[in-house]
C-alpha cells in the first residue's frame, strides 16, 4: 500500500541506521542556535518573576476542607518554611489541590477565595497576608512541616508525564516496586505492583475510576490493560501495599491512577483562558502526534464562585521499528493509529459547593495476534461538599467506564469478528472529620463504595475463553489517623464484600461436574472480609520519619477465573464445555508488613538545595493465590484429555523486597533514583499463557540526571535504565529465566525559546544497545526476532506552545 505521509516523514522511518544520529546531530545544532538567540534575549529572562523561574513543578494531591491543615500539608510537599498566625486560618476552608503546579501556583490555588496571599521573603520563606494589609509582616513563630511526611504505611510515588521524553510503560517503571507488561504490539498498560497485576490485584483508575478490561487469549495477549493516551496525561500515581478509603477497596496490593489534564493543567492560575499545543515526530517507526488543549475558567472578582471549562484532543500515528541488530516484525507490527479526547467541567457557585465533570475517550486500531479495534470511555462526575466545618468534608463520586473490543474481519483466522463489551459503574463517598482530643490531632475518614463489572460477549460463538458474567463488589471503609507530638499511629479498615454470578455450560464429562449437577447452571458466589491496618511513625527530628505497618488485604475472584470454558478450537468452537469452570473459587488473601524510614532536608549542600530518600521493605504472604492450572482427566470413555482451570494455590506464596526512592535538586541540577529489589515470583503456570508474565525482574533501577541553564530555560538530561533477569513461564511447568536488560541510556533536553514556546528533543537507546524487553510477552509473539525485541537508536524532536 502506498504511504500516505509526508516525504520527511517517510525520511524519518526509512531503514538507514545513520537517520537516528542525523536526526540528533540536527537536535543538538538547533538547540546551538536557540542558545545563542537565548543568550541574546537574558533582559527579557529578567522580567520574569525569580520565584517562577526557580520552581519546578510537581504534583499535589490536598483534600478540601478547613485551611489550616491544608497549608501545613503543603508547605510540608514543598518544604518551604511558611511564617502566619494561627488566627488567620479560622473559619477558612479550601476547595484542595490535585494536579501539577510551581510552589506560587500551588499556594495561590489553595487560597482562592479566602482573601489571603503568601509573599515570598527570601529563599524557601515566606509570609502568609491578608489581602487589605499588605505591609508589616507577621511576627509569629515559623511553621516548618518536613516535605517527606507520609500516612504509616502508606508508599506512594507520583510522577509527572513527559511523553517527550519516555514512553508510558518506562513512566510506570521508573517508581520503585511498579513495573509493567510491556509489548511491542500491545498500547495498553498492565500495571504489576511488587509481583502482583490483574483487576483487584491492582486498581488500575484513569483519573479515579477503576479500569476493568481484560480480554483472555492463548497466546499471552490478554490483559488486564488500561488504555489511555500519553499525550494527555498529567502524570501517574502509585500506592504500593494497603491502601486506605475507596481506592484500597477490593484491592490486594496496591494501585495506579493515570490523571489526565485538568483545567488547572491548562490555564495558568493568573489567566482567564489558556492553550497548549504540542507537536512531534521521529524516526524508526515513532511517526507523528498531533496534541491540542484549550480551557477557561473565572476569576473570583468576575463573578460569585469559580467555572471553568477544558478540551483537548491527541492523535498519533506510528510504524513499525528496527531492533538494534535491524529486525522488524512486519506481523506482529507496532503500527497503530490512537485518537482520544477529554473534556471537563467545573461548576463552583461559593466556597461550600464544588462539582467536577469530566470524560475522556480513546480509540485505537492495532494488530496483537490479531487485528483489535479497540474504543475506551471512562466518565466521572465528583461533589465536593465543604462546610465551615471541622466534623464535615464529603466527597462524592460517581463513575462509569466502557471497553469495547471487535476484531474486524481484515483477515481469515479463529476469532475474526469478536465482539465483547466490559461496562463498569460505580460511586462512593467519603466523609473527613478533624478534631482535636486535648493534646492529640485526628483526622478521621469514613465512607463506602459500590462498583460493578458487567462483560459481555455479543458474539458468543467467538468469545473463546472469555465467558460472560457480572461481579459486584461494595466496601465500607474508615481510618482514624492520630498525630501527639513526634508520633503518628493509623488506625484503618475495610469490610469488603463481593458477588461473582455467570452461567457454567454443559460439562461434556458428567463425572468432573458432579457437584453442579453437570453444568448448564446459573451460579452465584458470595464473601466478606474484614482488612485491618495498624501503622506507627515517629518522626524524632524534622528531617527523618521511621514508620512500619501490619495489614491484611482481600481480592475477589474475577468471572474470567470462576467461569472459564474449556473451548475447543475446531469449527464447532460455539460448544463451550463446563468443564473448564471453577465455581468454587475463594477469594485471595495477603497479609502485609511494611518497614522504613523517609529521609528530607532543605539546605543540605548549599542553601537553596533540596533532598529526599525513602527506604522500605515490605512483605506480602498470600493464602489462596489464584492461578490457571492443567490437569489430565479422564473422559466417560476412559480416554484422557486435559483441561484448563483456575484454582486457588494450596501453598502460600511470599513476595518481598527492598525499594528505594531518592532525589535532589539545587536548581542547576538534579537527580532522581528509584531502585527495586525483590523476590516475587508467582506459582508456575501450564499450556496455554493466560496470565502473561509471572513476576518482576529481580532487580530493575532508573536514574535520571539532569542540568538547567539560561535561568532554567535550558534543559539537558540523560536517564538510565536496568531490568534484571525476569522469569516467565515456558511451556508445560516450565520456567524460564530471560536474560537482562543490561543499561540503557537516553538523552534528551528542551529549550524555552519564548515565554509561551519550547522545543525539544529524545534520543531513546543512545547506545543502539542489542536487548529485550523483560515481564514481556514478546518471546511468544515476536519469535521472529532472534536478536532482542527491544527499540533500536529512536531520535525525535518536536515543540510546545502554551498560553
Amino acid at each position: 500500500m502506498k504511504s500516505t505521509q509526508p516525504a520527511a516523514v517517510q525520511w524519518l522511518q526509512h531503514n538507514d541506521k545513520s537517520n537516528a544520529l542525523k536526526l540528533a546531530r540536527g537536535a543538538l545544532t538547533a538547540l546551538t542556535l536557540a542558545i545563542g538567540m537565548a543568550g541574546g534575549s537574558a533582559a527579557m529572562a529578567g522580567e520574569t518573576k525569580a520565584a517562577e523561574q526557580a520552581s519546578a513543578r510537581k504534583h499535589y494531591e490536598i483534600p478540601s476542607g478547613p485551611l489550616a491543615p491544608a497549608l501545613n500539608q503543603l508547605a510540608g510537599a514543598t518544604g518551604i518554611m511558611l511564617t502566619y498566625a494561627p488566627e488567620l486560618s479560622e473559619n477558612r476552608s479550601t476547595q484542595g489541590l490535585s494536579g501539577d503546579y510551581t510552589v506560587k501556583e500551588a499556594f495561590d490555588l489553595l487560597l482562592m477565595g479566602t482573601g489571603l496571599w503568601i509573599e515570598r521573603l527570601k529563599d524557601r520563606t515566606y509570609v502568609l497576608r491578608v489581602n487589605e494589609q499588605r505591609s508589616d509582616a507577621l511576627e509569629v513563630a515559623p511553621t516548618m512541616v518536613g516535605a517527606l511526611a507520609e500516612r504509616p504505611g502508606a508508599i506512594q510515588s507520583s510522577r509527572e508525564a513527559h511523553p517527550e521524553r519516555q514512553d508510558l510503560n518506562s513512566l510506570v517503571r521508573s517508581m520503585p516496586g511498579t513495573y509493567t507488561m510491556h509489548s511491542r504490539s500491545q498500547p495498553g498498560v498492565s500495571v504489576n505492583i511488587r509481583g502482583l497485576s490483574g483487576l483487584g490485584r491492582v486498581n488500575t483508575m484513569i483519573d479515579g475510576v477503576t479500569q476493568t478490561f481484560r480480554n483472555n487469549a492463548g497466546h499471552g495477549s490478554g490483559g488486564p490493560m488500561a488504555f489511555v493516551d500519553p499525550n494527555l496525561l498529567a502524570g501517574v500515581d502509585v500506592q504500593r501495599g494497603s491502601v486506605d478509603g475507596a481506592e484500597g477497596a477490593n484491592t490486594l496490593g496496591g494501585t495506579a491512577n493515570f490523571r489526565t489534564f485538568d483545567i488547572d493543567d491548562i490555564v495558568k492560575p493568573d489567566h482567564r483562558v489558556g492553550f497548549r499545543s504540542t507537536y512531534r515526530t521521529g524516526n524508526n517507526g515513532y511517526g507523528n502526534t498531533r496534541m491540542f488543549a484549550a480551557g477557561a475558567r473565572t476569576q473570583p472578582e468576575d463573578v460569585d464562585g469559580v467555572y471553568g471549562i477544558a478540551a483537548a484532543v491527541s492523535s498519533t500515528q506510528t510504524g513499525e521499528y528496527e531492533t538494534s541488530s535491524g529486525q522488524t516484525n512486519e506481523y506482529d507490527t507496532t503500527k497503530q493509529n490512537p485518537r482520544s479526547g477529554l473534556l471537563k467541567l467545573r461548576l463552583q457557585p461559593n466556597d461550600m459547593h464544588r462539582l467536577d465533570l469530566s470524560g475522556v475517550k480513546y480509540r485505537n486500531e492495532f494488530y496483537h495476534n490479531y487485528p483489535w479495534q479497540l474504543d475506551n470511555e471512562t466518565y466521572r462526575a465528583k461533589y465536593a461538599y465543604t462546610p465551615y466545618s471541622e466534623w464535615v468534608n464529603l466527597t462524592v463520586n460517581a463513575y462509569q467506564n466502557t471497553t469495547r473490543l471487535e476484531y474486524p474481519p481484515v483477515e481469515d483466522s479463529s476469532y475474526i469478528g469478536r465482539k465483547t463489551r466490559d461496562d463498569a459503574h460505580g460511586f462512593d463517598f467519603t466523609n473527613v472529620s478533624r478534631f482535636n482530643l486535648g493534646e492529640v490531632e485526628a483526622n478521621w475518614s469514613n465512607g463506602a463504595r459500590y462498583y460493578t463489572d458487567d462483560f459481555v460477549a455479543k458474539t458468543p460463538e467467538k468469545r473463546g475463553a472469555n465467558p460472560e458474567g457480572e461481579q459486584a463488589t461494595h466496601s465500607v471503609f474508615s481510618t482514624l489517623e492520630l498525630n501527639y507530638d513526634i508520633y503518628a499511629l493509623t488506625l484503618a479498615g475495610h469490610y469488603d464484600g463481593y458477588k461473582v454470578s455467570g452461567h457454567v455450560p454443559k460439562c461434556s464429562i458428567i463425572g468432573q461436574c458432579l457437584d453442579i449437577g453437570g453444568g448448564d447452571i446459573d451460579i452465584t458466589r458470595r464473601e466478606h472480609s474484614f482488612n485491618p491496618r495498624v501503622g506507627f511513625a515517629v518522626k524524632p527530628y524534622d528531617w527523618v520519619q521511621l514508620y512500619t505497618s501490619w495489614s491484611r488485604t482481600t481480592r475477589a475472584p474475577r468471572v474470567q477465573e470462576m467461569f472459564f470454558e474449556k473451548v475447543p478450537l475446531e469449527a464447532d468452537a460455539s460448544d463451550a464445555d463446563g468443564v473448564g469452570a471453577n465455581p468454587f473459587l475463594r477469594q485471595e488473601r495477603s497479609t502485609n508488613y511494611e518497614l522504613g524510614v523517609n529521609f528530607s532536608r532543605a539546605g543540605l549542600l548549599s542553601s537553596s538545595d533540596y533532598g529526599q530518600l525513602k527506604i522500605n521493605r515490605f512483605i506480602s504472604k498470600i493464602d489462596g493465590y489464584i492461578t490457571p492450572q492443567s490437569f489430565d482427566i479422564v473422559d466417560d470413555d476412559g480416554e484422557y484429555s486435559a483441561k484448563m482451570n483456575w484454582v486457588n494455590w494450596p501453598e502460600q506464596v511470599r513476595m518481598d523486597g527492598y525499594e528505594v526512592e531518592g532525589r535532589y535538586d539545587v536548581g542547576f541540577f538534579y537527580t532522581n533514583l528509584s531502585w527495586t529489589r525483590a523476590t516475587t515470583k508467582a506459582p508456575t503456570t501450564s499450556g496455554i499463557e493466560l496470565e502473561d508474565i509471572n513476576s518482576q525482574p529481580d532487580r530493575y533501577w532508573t536514574l535520571d540526571v539532569g542540568t538547567r541553564w539560561f535561568d532554567e530555560r535550558l534543559v539537558l538530561g540523560a536517564r538510565g535504565e536496568y531490568s534484571g533477569s525476569a522469569e516467565e513461564s515456558w511451556d508445560w511447568y516450565e520456567t524460564k529465566k530471560t536474560p537482562s536488560t543490561g543499561v540503557l541510556w537516553d538523552v534528551y533536553g528542551s529549550l524555552q525559546v519564548q515565554k509561551s514556546l519550547s522545543v525539544f528533543f529524545n534520543v531513546e537507546n543512545v547506545a543502539n544497545k542489542v536487548y529485550s524487553y523483560n515481564a514481556s510477552v514478546d518471546s511468544i509473539m515476536s519469535a521472529s526476532l532472534d536478536r532482542g525485541t527491544g527499540r533500536g537508536r529512536t531520535a525525535s524532536i518536536g515543540f510546545t506552545f502554551e498560553y
